[in-house]
């Protein structure tokens, strides 16, 4: 039974007291639910959200193949999706599903033909098929497209140096990849070049020093080789292919 009142302005009050007014939002609850059930049952980039959240959370559990399915059901409510197809290309590479990877990656780069990163997982995914000729080609484009340090007018100093640390940081990984491809195409004074820019860009790169290592062991100059190991080693003593490296090369050395 609603009981109504009469103040003097007399606007109606459906509810005189407080009780009443919970009985009413709890009798409501349902109805918003619903609505905002409708809403994301009609909303596409919901669903797509929603399914990709879930995908990453399986790929970082390594579950690739329950990930993947989560991807394509993304994919389905939003197929532009970027990030979406950037991640689904990681996973598929992770399978050994190169083709279809190089095909999302492929869509990707047609949306951002300045992506950086798109870029640099296409030529990785050429070096996983030993297409290492064309991974160079990919990292050339990427390398082209350096973000600037000095552009930022009017940005406070602080922030200037953070921009580019990241940026040198960025820039030392691009380097690397390319010597890495290059090394495994033949072209090892080329990827010299490229190991000591990324070194110059970051100086505590360990896998830089641990590249060059390699190229130094290449050209017969163990003793370099391994002073570069000793460094990369120092920067980071987790990575076991480091010491695996250093072991071929101390034989190298004879000792």
């Amino acid at each position: 039974l609603l009981l109504t009142t009469r103040p003097s302005n007399n606007k109606a009050y459906f509810f005189s007291s407080a009780p009443a007014k919970a009985i009413a939002l709890t009798a409501l609850v349902p109805v918003l639910i619903a609505i905002d059930q409708k809403r994301i049952d009609n909303n596409n980039d919901v669903k797509c959200c929603i399914e990709h959240m879930d995908a990453i959370t399986l790929l970082k559990e390594k579950k690739y193949f329950h990930g993947i399915e989560k991807l394509d059901a993304a994919h389905s409510f939003k197929p532009s999706d970027a990030s979406v197809l950037s991640d689904r290309a990681r996973a598929l590479v992770e399978i050994g599903r190169f083709d279809k990877a190089l095909n999302d990656i492929n869509k990707v780069i047609e949306q951002h033909p300045r992506d950086r990163l798109a870029l640099m997982n296409k030529a990785s995914i050429y070096h996983k098929i030993k297409k290492d000729d064309l991974a160079i080609v990919e990292m050339d484009k990427a390398i082209a497209l350096e973000p600037k340090t000095n552009g930022l007018l009017g940005i406070v100093s602080s922030f200037q140096n953070i921009f580019s640390s990241t940026t040198k940081q960025e820039n030392s990984t691009y380097y690397n990849n390319r010597a890495w491809f290059k090394l495994a195409s033949g072209n090892i004074d080329s990827a010299l070049e490229d190991c000591n820019q990324a070194i110059k860009f970051n100086r505590s790169s360990s896998t830089a020093y641990d590249t060059r290592s390699l190229t130094y062991y290449l050209q017969g100059k163990y003793q370099l080789a391994d002073q570069d190991l000793v460094t990369a080693i120092r920067h980071n003593s987790k990575d076991g292919a480091f010491f695996y490296h250093r072991t071929l090369t101390l034989l190298a050395l004879g000792k």
